[in-house]
């Protein structure tokens, strides 16, 4: 009999050691439940820097303007792509489970990422066509 009370009593878990698991399972999910800002912004700086500095760089000293080159589009596109990549991998895996009002806000930062790309090959197609001869 004295075994088996000594078994419940090891058991038995103090406020201390129940705090301490409370606070070590808050810290592993604020963890894996935050974005890294870090590698967003190191990802969009270098879609930006290299992105576009390279369509500045083939429309540089152009007279008349004509336009940003293919290989500078096709730079820009693939950057954008992978920094597209990068964002709903790493939001992904921070919102994974997460339903209700943080899906709805996952949802509306993808679409203004898409049509904010939308709007800059628009934007690049209106500056590659020529002004009408009456202008």
């Amino acid at each position: 009999m004295q075994d088996s009370a000594d078994a419940e009593e090891g058991t038995g878990m103090d406020v201390e050691d129940a705090a301490a698991i409370m606070q070590q399972a808050r810290q592993r999910a604020e963890h894996e439940l935050s974005v890294s800002y870090r590698l967003l912004f190191a990802t969009y700086g270098l879609l930006y820097l290299i992105g576009y500095g390279t369509v500045w760089l083939s429309v540089r000293g152009q007279r008349p303007y004509h336009g940003p080159g293919s290989t500078a589009l096709v730079v820009l596109t693939l950057l954008a792509a992978a920094a597209v990549v990068v964002t709903v991998v790493v939001v992904g895996r921070a919102f994974s489970g997460v339903g209700g009002w943080s899906a709805r806000q996952r949802r509306v930062a993808l679409l203004s990422y898409g049509i904010a790309i939308v709007g800059v090959y628009l934007l690049e197609e209106a500056l590659f066509r020529p002004a009408p001869a009456g202008r």
